[in-house]
């Protein structure tokens, strides 16, 4: 086995803390795991003081850091991290079951390229009961990716050293941060660069409740009513998208090296697309949605022709 670091950012997490670092410790394969914690300046009274008894077992290294956001920690963290073989973003208020890591690495082992294995998440309720919602598959088609909000969970996310390696290259500046998230843009990454796993068994229980920061994705009418209910009538926030622009733009100027020759030309045109029509025509007859609702995909569609992307 190999080295395997979990990248945990913590704030006032002191009700969910311990189980959670419990699970990780409980790993079949712990013995190869070291597990380092940036605190993003907690303020409760239990965070730190459970992180720096847990800190005493020699698995756990404790960043104290100010406040600055779950992103930017995690980004923190990410890039900071001494080397390893693997690295997996883990949340403060779950629980992780004790194969997550070894079918994990089992599934990425003989990856040189860039990989990232992602997996199915069973949703549970605060006391870690079973709900009835179902976890959302993660989509693959080159505009799912680019155009959409978070596609895969970054709880649920391992990924080997070339993939790690090759983020270093674009180091966010704070204007960045109002477009990233760390899960979404590794995924996305992933996807363009080299190779995702998706394993349709889920080793790990997504805790919801009150304090989540994201909370588990909706799905059918859930999502389709929730649109509805979200829609700005003025237009200007859809008149604002640019978050696939914006991941383009980023891909070309860091890792257009990088970038596997059949996705090469997507995300040029989507780089493009704001400005040159051209290019939002040779996307709008180009495939890269899959699973889409018909409402969906046109509405999609009307974002590519008038350069809302």
């Amino acid at each position: 086995m190999k080295k395997i670091i979990i990248l945990l950012s913590s704030y006032n997490g002191g009700e969910y803390l311990i189980p959670q670092l419990d699970s990780l410790l409980q790993q079949t394969v712990s013995s190869y795991i070291h597990i380092l914690v940036r605190d993003d300046g907690s303020s409760d009274k239990n965070t730190l003081s459970i992180l720096k008894k847990y800190e005493q077992t020699g698995k756990i290294e404790l960043w104290e850091r100010k406040n600055v956001g779950v992103v930017k920690s995690f980004f923190e963290l990410l890039l900071k991290a001494p080397e390893a073989d693997y690295y997996a973003f883990c949340d403060q208020d779950d629980y992780w079951l004790p194969l997550k890591i070894e079918m994990a690495i089992k599934q990425l082992d003989g990856h040189n390229e860039p990989t990232l294995y992602c997996s199915r998440k069973i949703i549970v309720d605060k006391k870690l009961n079973e709900m009835p919602q179902k976890d959302i598959v993660p989509l693959f088609g080159d505009l799912d990716v680019l155009m959409k909000g978070n596609i895969a969970s970054g709880c649920t996310m391992v990924f080997n050293k070339s993939l790690r390696n090759l983020c270093k290259n674009f180091i966010p500046e704070e204007k960045d941060y109002q477009h990233l998230y760390h899960d979404t843009w590794l995924f996305t990454l992933a996807h363009f660069t080299g190779t995702i796993i998706y394993d349709s068994n889920s080793y790990i229980l997504y805790r919801q409740h009150g304090n989540n920061v994201v909370g588990a994705m909706k799905k059918g009418m859930d999502l389709f009513l929730k649109r509805v209910r979200s829609i700005d009538w003025t237009l200007k926030k859809y008149k604002r998208r640019d978050k696939a622009s914006y991941y383009a733009s980023i891909l070309i100027r860091y890792f257009k090296s990088n970038i596997l020759e059949p996705k090469l030309r997507t995300v040029y045109d989507v780089s493009y697309a704001r400005n040159m029509f051209s290019s939002r025509v040779k996307l709008f007859f180009r495939g890269g949605f899959s699973n889409t609702p018909l409402y969906e995909y046109i509405i999609y569609k009307a974002y590519i022709l008038l350069g809302w992307l």
